[in-house]
């Protein structure tokens, strides 16, 4: 038979951030502030936030203490990491959207599909300035690459939080999806033990 590429480990973008341990803790520059003159942040001792991630196999800064799965590759461009991808999760802050999403270029696989855990809502701007899901805003966002495969959305809504989810503690969530078969893909990769996923 025809060999076929298998993509081996999750690519996880991040944004990319400097960071330096003191005294045991992780921290980051001031937002906004600079290096010094002449200067870069290397040159002050920090290293790229995706290096330690993928060394350490922990995101220090935003889940400290929570180990990621060494198959989890953290990548600061967000093109590589949806290369390619025929699932794709979002969870980062609704107003972070607008910069990045052209940045994918369409670059993901024909008839990928993407789930949203994003918090938030959006308005039309001018008109009545009705609400817009998240959803549909990165479904439509991802359309206007040339040739950019649809993305069919899903969402994922519960009563819990990130950090506890991330520990373990028992949390449910419900799936809003298009399609009875996107849900099952979404649950087979959501629900474990103490995460119980339904799909609706």
């Amino acid at each position: 038979g025809q060999a076929r590429h298998v993509r081996r480990h999750g690519l996880l973008w991040v944004f990319e951030e400097y960071v330096k341990e003191v005294d045991g803790k992780w921290e980051r520059p001031a937002r906004g502030a600079a290096p010094p003159e002449g200067k870069t942040w290397v040159d002050e001792g920090y290293r790229p936030l995706t290096e330690v991630i993928n060394e350490k196999h922990e995101n220090v800064i935003y889940l400290p203490g929570i180990p990621l799965p060494t198959s989890i590759v953290a990548t600061p461009d967000v093109k590589t990491a949806v290369t390619g991808a025929t699932m794709m999760v979002f969870v980062i802050p609704h107003n972070f959207l607008a910069p990045i999403v052209p940045k994918m270029e369409g670059a993901f696989a024909p008839g990928a599909i993407g789930i949203s855990l994003i918090k938030g809502i959006e308005f039309e701007k001018g008109g009545e300035f009705k609400p817009i899901l998240i959803s549909d805003l990165l479904q439509v966002e991802m359309a206007k690459s040339e040739g950019a495969p649809k993305v069919a959305m899903s969402v994922l809504m519960g009563a819990n939080v990130a950090n506890e989810v991330a520990k373990g503690d028992f949390a449910e969530a419900t799936i809003g999806c298009t399609d009875d078969e996107a849900g099952l893909k979404w649950c087979k990769l959501f629900n474990t033990p103490d995460f119980s996923v339904s799909a609706v």
